[in-house]
């Protein structure tokens, strides 16, 4: 499994105790860590069912949900056009959001 090789750490929260596993994988650790993505599961206890946390688009009529905030946030800029970086390049238009 791939995220095992770059190792991981993880957060149990129990109403009586906090379970903090963290391994470092097989692989080296990059030098210049650009960003990390967070996912948060729970499991109700009478059923053990998992749950994982997802962030719904509030805009009306989008059905899209994402598996972190700042996803979601890059999402609704497509809503709202906020496109931040516009390509010079003579009859390019071209916008992408950033």
């Amino acid at each position: 499994h791939e995220a095992m090789s770059q190792g991981y750490v993880q957060h149990i929260i129990s109403p009586d105790q906090i379970h903090l596993t963290i391994n470092p994988g097989s692989t080296p650790m990059p030098r210049n860590i650009e960003g990390a993505t967070l996912t948060l599961q729970s499991e109700c206890p009478e059923t053990k069912r998992k749950e994982v946390k997802r962030y719904q688009c509030t805009f009306e009529g989008c059905p899209r949900t994402y598996s972190t905030a700042g996803n979601l946030r890059t999402h609704q800029k497509t809503h709202r056009g906020e496109y931040t970086f516009v390509c010079n390049q003579e009859g390019c238009g071209k916008a992408f959001l950033t």
